[in-house]
């Protein structure tokens, strides 16, 4: 039995030697998006009985596809600080 492509091998996709990761990538975006759809349109048809199914591999879904949020820090001055010199 054949193992498999492994990390860090080329394929061949559409003629032109690719790595397995961005095939990997492109793959798995294309599942998820099938997902996605498939969720929308059973939810806007409303012919499933149980909604909660699709909303949940929706909500998965969207979240698997969106970016994490990059959380920005502030330097709060706590009271009592000694405040900064200015102009010097």
């Amino acid at each position: 039995m054949s193992s498999g492509a492994k990390a860090g091998t080329a394929l061949y996709c559409i003629g032109k030697k690719t790595s397995f990761e961005l095939f990997s990538y492109i793959a798995q975006t294309f599942i998820i998006f099938f997902v996605i759809c498939a969720a929308i349109i059973n939810l806007s048809l409303g012919n499933s009985q149980d909604k909660t199914i699709w909303l949940s591999l929706l909500n998965v879904s969207l979240g698997l596809i969106l970016p994490a949020p990059n959380l920005i820090t502030k330097v709060v001055k706590k009271i009592g600080d000694k405040p900064a010199d200015v102009g010097s």
